[in-house]
């Protein structure tokens, strides 16, 4: 909630502004060279976004983690 005191010494029209909520997404590998993720960007709230890890030569994928926690991912189609 926001608050402003407008002194009414005339007509006036007030209008409050609002923006979407955004959100950052920050992805990397690890080990640094072993392959590449898509993904990174800024999002609005509630936006599903969808992430792809693709090894590099002589690795395979093994998991992602987001905060910290192991998320499964979907199987390769």
């Amino acid at each position: 909630m926001a608050t402003l005191k407008i002194p009414m010494d005339g007509d006036k029209v007030c209008i409050a502004w609002f923006r979407k909520k955004k959100f950052n997404l920050t992805t990397s590998v690890d080990p640094t060279g072993s392959g590449t993720i898509t993904g990174a960007g800024t999002y609005d709230k509630n936006t599903i976004v969808t992430v792809e890890a693709v090894p590099a030569e002589d690795y395979e994928f093994d998991h992602f983690t987001v905060n910290g926690e192991e998320e499964p991912a979907e199987p390769e189609g």
